[in-house]
């Protein structure tokens, strides 16, 4: 290990006056534990997003979910000062960590999720003198924490002040993007324990799958992700109970949703994420304690696989909160009247190497396209190719009344094996003839067998737009689609033309 000047952006680049929460002249003794990373902690931001502080754990990421973008960033926490002076001449940091969609090589790993330390520390990440403490963390497929113990090099021990930080990288496209979390901060004398044989865990117990989905007979979340992970989840709203084992955001200002977890054991290995729902019978969360890790849940929404991460899609909401509640019944699914409102769904007319009514006038219609004989019904489906870019299936341009509508497609992989990713929106499409996306809340997976999506939306005002079907750029695969359908579900004057 060997000392280096911090080489980052000028102090300029740094946000000042920085709000310091700690003295700068005191020191914690150990053993010093911080399960959160939180009290007296500092962020410091160079460029980017910001070190985000949840309830039992600490979250770099360059990725902004409210507009799914992925922001260029540079981002540290720094730890209160710790006394490292002991006997035992030697000590040394332990931690918790995941971290998920990175890059896949060692050294972009290590280079974007570093961990350094100071003796000289005193508020100002550019002044002070750093040790890269080696860090090389390993990527995960799920989110189990793994715990990381490190050695002090001998200039780190018996130290008046050792301030550690704990600096995060991502770039601005999704393959150098990483989501990085923290918890259980320790520093200790003696040396880590690598050499000795660890413990033989306490086998995790297997839950077997039970219920029904509704409010009598709710699945278990072992049930939930049983369904998941075949592929066979559907838009229909179904009960799941569980007990919270992680707790991501509650948003009291905005939204009035939360981002968290369940389990069937309260803990964190096999859980379900609950994205963006709602507090007890569908109410805005306006207090940031109304749910706490434990508490036991029924939770109704639709359940659903985004990318790699099974979740209750956005709006779902807590039925049932520690045996209180109870009575919210699913949303009627709504029924389509009238007749279908898209020309050529079944993509059985082609001209020109293009389905007949599936070209729009503006820039939505992207991708390429190509007749295939492999039919949900009928003769033909329309092949979307896949890309290293999103690329889009768009209608023709309809005008649509104000009103709610249902827009569905049946799907399937155009390559046996070879799963692709969609997801539905429409595009309203102005004065000048430019179109903005407005998409459902999750992708979905293609599989070899041929399965419905469908996206509900509500129009205000007549709307002037096309329908969508995004192929996404992750993992960029070629998918059938066939028997699209567009049907007004609460509008008396839904028209086109």
């Amino acid at each position: 290990m060997v000392g280096l000047a911090a080489t980052i952006a000028s102090c300029s680049d740094v946000p000042a006056p920085y709000e310091l929460n700690f003295d700068p002249t005191a020191a914690y003794t150990m053993p010093y534990k911080n399960a959160s990373l939180q009290n007296n902690f500092n962020t410091v931001t160079v460029n980017g997003v910001a070190w985000s502080l949840g309830s039992t754990y600490a979250k770099a990421s360059g990725y902004n979910a409210d507009d799914k973008s992925y922001i260029a960033t540079e981002a540290w926490l720094v730890s209160p000062a710790i006394n490292t002076t002991t006997t035992e001449n030697a000590a040394y940091l332990s931690v918790d960590y995941v971290v998920r969609y990175g890059s896949k090589t060692e050294a972009d790993l290590k280079n974007n999720h570093r961990i350094l330390a100071s003796t000289d520390y005193t508020g100002d990440v550019t002044k002070a003198t750093w040790t890269d403490l080696g860090f090389t963390p390993e990527q995960s497929n799920d989110w189990t924490f793994k715990t990381k113990d490190i050695a002090l090099p001998e200039g780190l021990v018996n130290k008046e002040r050792v301030v550690f930080a704990f600096v995060y990288k991502s770039g601005d496209k999704q393959a150098e993007c990483s989501t990085w979390e923290l918890e259980n901060f320790c520093v200790k004398a003696g040396v880590p324990a690598t050499d000795e044989p660890a413990p033989t865990p306490d086998p995790t117990p297997t839950v077997e799958p039970a219920g029904e989905g509704t409010l009598a007979s709710p699945y278990n979340v072992a049930k939930a992700l049983a369904i998941i992970n075949a592929g066979t989840y559907t838009s229909d709203e179904v009960y799941v109970s569980g007990i919270i084992s992680q707790i991501d955001e509650i948003d009291t200002e905005k939204y009035g949703n939360s981002t968290y977890y369940i389990s069937d054991d309260g803990k964190t290995p096999t859980q379900l994420e609950v994205y963006r729902g709602y507090s007890v019978n569908g109410e805005k969360f306006k207090a940031a304690d109304e749910i706490k890790v434990g508490d036991k849940v029924v939770v109704l929404g639709k359940i659903t696989l985004y990318k790699e991460t099974p979740e209750f899609a956005q709006g779902s909401k807590i039925v049932s909160l520690n045996g209180t509640g109870g009575t919210v019944e699913p949303t009627p699914d709504p029924t389509p009247t009238g007749d279908n409102l898209l020309t050529n769904g079944g993509f059985e007319t082609w001209a020109d190497g293009i389905p007949t009514g599936w070209k729009s006038a503006s820039s939505a219609s992207n991708a390429t396209l190509a007749q295939s004989t492999t039919a949900k019904s009928g003769t033909y489906s329309v092949l979307v190719e896949g890309a290293t870019a999103n690329k889009r299936l768009a209608s023709a341009e309809i005008t649509l009344a104000s009103g709610t509508y249902k827009f569905s497609v049946f799907y399937k992989s155009a390559e046996a094996g070879v799963s692709g990713s969609i997801q539905l929106g429409y595009a309203p499409v102005d004065a000048e003839g430019k179109a903005s996306y407005v998409y459902s809340n999750n992708y979905v997976d293609s599989s070899d067998d041929w399965k419905e999506q469908t996206n509900t939306f509500t129009l205000e005002a007549e709307t002037k737009l096309c329908l969508v079907v995004m192929n996404s750029k992750k993992p960029g695969k070629s998918v059938l689609i066939d028997d699209a359908s567009l049907y007004a579900v609460s509008a008396a004057s839904a028209k086109k033309r």
